[in-house]
């Protein structure tokens, strides 16, 4: 299978912007003229019994039909659990066990599906890199097997120094490439907290070499405006993966 090149979107935590990155990225994207693909291999988190795609699956398949495509809801997000926990720990609460080989099997598939209709694929992953994924692997393990570059967003706020180094670190450790950074300021600005206004700098000091690449500002709607994302060829960002497919799939889990 040749996969199209790509971008996985993590984070250094969870609720920290991730959707909404990637979505403000479908937006440009589309409107570039580019066929992007955008999905979440694993969600949690949905109040209706027959939700199919929980609140940021919503959020993708709305911002992908703005962009005239309206995939079928397992092709946004093709594991679904109800309760807003770690996905091995929302499943087992629904009498499920989910293994990672489900997971990387429906994630492989799902690429499968989108690559004749796309140029750029968008994956969205949940909670940070170390985040439970399945009972025997965190996201690091998807990731490393998937081996698209990270966008990584961080917090704009007190504490994602230390976050976005740790997510650093575990990233190098694992070889894997980074595109950049992304700062979204996901809550209300405080002006107690003066820290957003050093994170980029303090960043850029102190990851020489890694892009601190925008700083995203506050909106209660959740939709970031292009324009912070504007001067980026995020074409020439996206990576197709290092090595053929199943090959870093044989890596005992992490």
């Amino acid at each position: 299978m040749t996969r199209p090149p790509g971008l996985f979107i993590v984070a250094t935590d969870t609720g920290v912007g991730k959707t909404r990155l990637t979505t403000s990225l479908i937006h440009l994207l589309a409107a570039q003229g580019r066929r992007v693909g955008a999905f979440k291999p694993v969600a949690t988190g949905s109040t209706c019994p027959d939700d199919r795609l929980g609140d940021d699956g919503r959020s993708l398949a709305a911002a992908l039909a703005t962009a005239g495509l309206h995939p079928p809801a397992s092709r946004v997000v093709p594991l679904l659990f109800a309760a807003p926990l770690a996905p091995p720990v929302a499943a087992r609460l629904e009498g499920r066990r989910l293994d990672y080989a489900e997971l990387y099997a429906r994630t492989l598939d799902t690429i499968a599906w989108w690559e004749p209709r796309c140029e750029l694929i968008l994956l969205e992953g949940i909670g940070g890199l170390h985040c439970p994924i399945a009972e025997d692997a965190t996201l690091v393990r998807l990731a490393v097997d998937l081996d698209y570059p990270l966008l990584i967003v961080a917090r704009r706020a007190l504490g994602t120094l230390n976050h976005t180094l740790c997510t650093v670190e575990v990233a190098t450790r694992r070889g894997l490439r980074i595109a950049g950074i992304v700062l979204n300021q996901a809550e209300p600005p405080s002006p107690s907290d003066p820290s957003p206004a050093t994170n980029r700098h303090e960043l850029a000091r102190l990851l020489p070499g890694i892009g601190i690449l925008a700083e995203l500002d506050y909106n209660p709607h959740g939709q970031a405006s292009p324009d912070p994302l504007q001067p980026f060829d995020w074409q020439s960002l996206a990576r197709p993966p290092r090595l053929p497919i199943g090959l870093n799939s044989a890596q005992p889990p992490r």
